[in-house]
């Protein structure tokens, strides 16, 4: 008997999991490096997600699963085999005790050197067995990692995206049919990726080009177009999306002019087959490449054709 039916998966800030479809995001907090993620159905939270990278160079994560241990006051239920991640070595699982009542829950942590990242799974006295099984045949051995030198998966609320190596998030909006994150790389180039739905009643509100002019995230320097908009066409999964784009600078104003900080391309493109606008934003110091933009606009929604086979640009 499967623990789920069927599942989706959830990514964020650097590992991947799968959960029941009805599982969801209640809170999120932190940052790319340390931060913390509840997720539960919509009558209850179900277990806490946490995850950090290491502050030194050399780290020790056996050294620090034993401080972890020692800091839980628990025993060690399970060191190995199912219950532990492929990606994330070592790893341990141990036995939390609610002292009223004595009972066990179970709370897992481990290591990946492949991303340098810690990530820790806490259930507590109050989580149904039935979802104490869902976090070892289905979470655990679902965790995953990305590595350092890869694309980034990004997944919630029935959203998914791609970003390329080096974009750590800095910011986010999560409202009900409206997906945004921004991030930043070291190179101080940024990406705002978004997704909106139902597109057919965003389309009835506005068109796609002024679409293409609003931003989920406030602003300091203002948005000129240099060239467009213009239609654009992308591939993703075997279907063809079809869109605007624009060029431009941001500029700060002054008493005397307007001092260009920045340049950008952006573009919204319509996803009919699954009635979303998908958005991006890519903005740069001096030079922006749209491959980048459409690569992130090719990407989306990569959950949805995982399941189906057809993955892949």
């Amino acid at each position: 008997m499967t623990v789920a039916s069927s599942t989706t998966p959830i990514a964020w800030a650097g590992w991947m999991t799968r959960v029941p479809r009805g599982w969801r995001p209640l809170r999120i907090r932190g940052t790319w490096k340390n931060g913390e993620m509840a997720l539960g159905d919509p009558a209850k939270s179900i277990l806490q997600i946490n995850w950090q990278r290491p502050p030194k160079k050399h780290f020790n994560p056996e050294r620090w699963l034993k401080k972890w241990r020692k800091a839980l006051s628990s025993e060690t239920i399970a060191e190995s085999g199912k219950e532990t991640s492929a990606d994330f070595s070592p790893a341990m699982t141990l036995a939390g005790v609610d002292k009223p009542s004595g009972r066990h829950y179970p709370c897992w942590c481990g290591y990946s050197e492949q991303a340098d990242l810690i990530v820790e799974i806490r259930t507590s006295a109050t989580t149904e067995k039935d979802d104490e099984r869902v976090l070892r045949e289905l979470i655990l051995p679902a965790l995953r990692a990305t590595p350092a030198d890869a694309p980034t998966h990004w997944a919630l609320f029935e959203c998914s995206y791609v970003t390329p190596t080096g974009y750590k998030y800095t910011d986010y909006e999560l409202n009900a049919g409206d997906i945004a994150i921004r991030l930043e790389s070291e190179d101080a180039t940024s990406l705002v990726i978004r997704q909106l739905y139902p597109a057919d009643l965003a389309l009835q509100r506005r068109d796609l080009t002024d679409w293409l002019y609003s931003l989920p995230f406030k602003e300091r320097l203002a948005r000129r177009t240099v060239s467009g908009p213009h239609d654009i066409v992308v591939a993703s999964f075997g279907s063809e999306l079809h869109g605007v784009m624009r060029h431009g600078k941001r500029t700060l104003r002054t008493l005397l002019r307007f001092v260009t900080c920045a340049v950008f391309v952006e573009a919204v493109v319509l996803d009919e087959d699954q009635n979303r606008l998908c958005f991006a934003h890519f903005d740069a110091r001096k030079r922006v490449d749209e491959k980048v933009l459409k690569y992130v606009l090719a990407n989306m929604n990569w959950h949805i054709r995982e399941t189906t086979g057809n993955y892949g640009p």
